[in-house]
């Protein structure tokens, strides 16, 4: 069932705290423990959802976390 970016990003800046950096194409956001980056992502600002295959690449390879996390 794909996920809605606004839902993704309000985990990622909500529940993981993350940095959000709004660029051009795409939003970027780092989680950190201090001074010490331990995952960042990109999410597309042109599209309104994501498929679970890149949602759960994303969650798996670069947050590793699992997709129900």
């Amino acid at each position: 069932m794909p996920a809605k970016i606004r839902d993704i990003d309000r985990m990622l800046c909500g529940k993981l705290e993350a940095f959000k950096n709004e660029g051009g194409k795409h939003t970027t956001y780092s989680i950190t423990d201090g001074n010490k980056v331990l995952a960042t992502t990109a999410l597309p600002r042109s599209q309104r959802e994501i498929d679970d295959t890149p949602l759960g690449r994303i969650a798996r390879q670069q947050l590793k976390i699992s997709l129900p996390q």
